[in-house]
């Protein structure tokens, strides 16, 4: 099991009284090992410290998450408040999640961040998810499929490690400057919202989109050029 930084009970963050329960009211099967679960219950407010980037109003309400897990182990928690505004990087957010889940989590990269939704990542002790990884090609790959993460942990990695890291999670192109269109295809198959995270979208990136299990016209204000979002709504209807 992933190493998490779990908050000891009785010292759990709360900065506005005692830390709301939300139920589990929907899962789905995201394909490759991967399970959505989304949780809801009655809306709190969380009042941001402003050290992020958070735009004209100084506190948030939230009604709803969603974990994306692979084996039990969560990779990518997704908060949806109002109103949409942009908050990433603001502490208190951080710290009233944290609380939220039991355990400590960050901002993902800023580019996967948008207004009325912020994508956060468990947390490790150190500030990251606490991962050892030899300096061997081989084993190097065996980690990042376990976990993707561990490309913070590498210094240089090889094509094919960067690979392998996108493979196991369309998340390992945040991780990576200058992914090859290879990569950027096989993370546009896994989830039409790994176009938000793809600055080179090529006509093959496009098309790779179209086959991701979540390909909808919700997905079109993720493609840069209009006339790839025009082909893509078509290929749709």
């Amino acid at each position: 099991m992933r190493y998490y930084e779990f908050i000891p009970e009785g010292d759990v963050v709360s900065l506005f009284g005692p830390t709301p329960k939300f139920k589990l009211h929907h899962t789905s099967d995201e394909g490759d090992g991967y399970i959505m679960k989304s949780y809801s219950g009655k809306p709190f407010n969380i009042k941001l410290k402003g050290d992020g980037r958070a735009e004209l109003l100084d506190t948030i309400s939230i009604s709803e998450y969603h974990i994306l897990s692979n084996s039990n182990d969560a990779e990518e928690i997704v908060i949806n408040y109002t109103p949409e505004i942009t908050i990433a990087g603001d502490s208190n957010f951080e710290r009233s999640i944290s609380s939220l889940l039991g355990f400590r989590v960050m901002f993902a990269e800023t580019m996967m961040q948008d207004d009325g939704t912020a994508v956060l990542l468990p947390v490790g002790s150190e500030g990251t998810t606490s991962i050892s990884v030899p300096n061997d090609e081989a084993k190097q790959i065996k980690a990042v499929t376990k976990n993707y993460m561990a490309l913070n942990q590498i210094d240089n990695p090889s094509e094919a490690v960067l690979l392998a890291a996108v493979k196991a999670s369309r998340l390992a192109l945040t991780l990576i400057p200058n992914p090859t269109e290879e990569m950027s295809i096989i993370a546009a198959k896994q989830s039409m919202h790994s176009l938000y995270n793809i600055k080179n979208q090529t006509p093959a990136v496009i098309q790779a989109a179209l086959t991701a299990p979540d390909a909808s016209e919700a997905g079109l204000k993720n493609i840069n050029k209009p006339e790839h979002r025009a082909w893509f709504a078509r290929k749709l209807n």
